[in-house]
């Protein structure tokens, strides 16, 4: 479920950020409409403080399934399907997510993980790979592989390592070299 959070207040973003954690939620947060860069997403939770004719003109652009205005006012507000009023509870928020997940299907979205030169440069060292085992398994070629792949990670940006290898099992060996007496 993709949720968007427009929000300049900081007790509004302790008390969002409360319910990612506690579900595992992720929450796009912006303080203006200029730095969001997805066109899609299931709920949309705008603050009343954020400005609101810029936000209601940039929401009719985006695809989104459901809108939430937090305010001091229980009035209903043109352009969004429901209201919470401040002050507010977590609970509050987590179940108008909870209803929505009922009621509608979430969309799926292909978000890489890798970027294009990556993905590349995997599918090239996989063909090396299989390549090489045509040919033969030396310990030399091996070696070389490893050290390619190893390379290529070490390269990579520890965020996307973490999402690359999420949910998979792995193994690590630590080797200690010895010290060369001369």
């Amino acid at each position: 479920m993709t949720i968007l959070l427009i929000n300049n207040n900081p007790i509004v973003s302790r008390l969002f950020a409360l319910c990612a954690k506690e579900d595992r939620l992720v929450i796009d947060e912006f303080s203006d409409v200029a730095s969001i860069t997805k066109d899609y997403y299931d709920i949309v939770f705008v603050d009343e403080t954020s400005s609101l004719p810029n936000v209601v003109s940039y929401l009719g652009k985006l695809e989104l399934k459901h809108k939430v205005i937090i305010s001091y006012q229980n009035n209903s507000v043109v352009g969004f399907d429901e209201t919470i009023k401040k002050p507010f509870l977590p609970r509050q928020i987590m179940k108008i997510i909870e209803v929505y997940q009922k009621q509608v299907p979430t969309k799926s979205i292909d978000t890489p993980i890798l970027n294009h030169k990556e993905i590349d440069r995997i599918k090239e060292l996989l063909l090396m790979d299989e390549a090489k085992e045509e040919h033969s398994d030396s310990a030399d070629d091996i070696a070389l592989l490893e050290a390619t792949i190893k390379a290529h990670v070490l390269g990579m940006k520890p965020k996307k390592i973490k999402n690359f290898l999420k949910g998979k099992p792995i193994k690590i060996i630590i080797q200690q070299q010895e010290a060369k007496h001369e």
